[in-house]
């Protein structure tokens, strides 16, 4: 079988700036140019000593996929997208992460990363893709 490979997709993690005493924080991952993405895995990498993943959910842009969360919310875990059919094809949001700020956390920035393998990310003809990724943070004020 031949595939092709699309590079135009773009994913997202928002920079969100908080205040010092604001200790809960959501950080919105969203797409651009979907092609029709049928199924996708990828992890979520960022400093556990100053931030705690507390809960997630799937975004609208995926909602037609099942959405498969992970069993624990720790840096470097999966979120898993996969169906048979791809639903209305639209950009948007994908996940939203929600956050807690440990009490002792520095003013400063702490990136929030999204890394996936090649050959985890498909669409609807069953072609990779090769997103690019803007990489985000959250920046925790004085």
């Amino acid at each position: 079988a031949e595939y092709l490979r699309i590079t135009d997709t773009m994913f997202k993690v928002d920079t969100v700036t908080t205040a010092d005493d604001n200790k809960r924080v959501d950080v919105k991952v969203s797409v651009t140019n979907n092609p029709g993405i049928l199924g996708m895995v990828f992890s979520v990498s960022y400093d556990e000593a100053t931030l705690k993943l507390i809960d997630c959910q799937n975004g609208v842009a995926l909602s037609a996929l099942a959405f498969q969360e992970p069993s624990r919310l720790i840096s470097g875990c999966n979120f898993v997208w996969y169906g048979s059919e791809t639903g209305e094809v639209m950009d948007g949001e994908m996940l939203i992460l929600t956050f807690e700020i440990a009490e002792n956390a520095e003013s400063g920035t702490y990136p929030i990363s999204i890394l996936w393998n090649d050959g985890d990310i498909y669409d609807s003809d069953c072609d990779m893709l090769d997103p690019d990724a803007v990489q985000g943070a959250i920046i925790i004020g004085e």
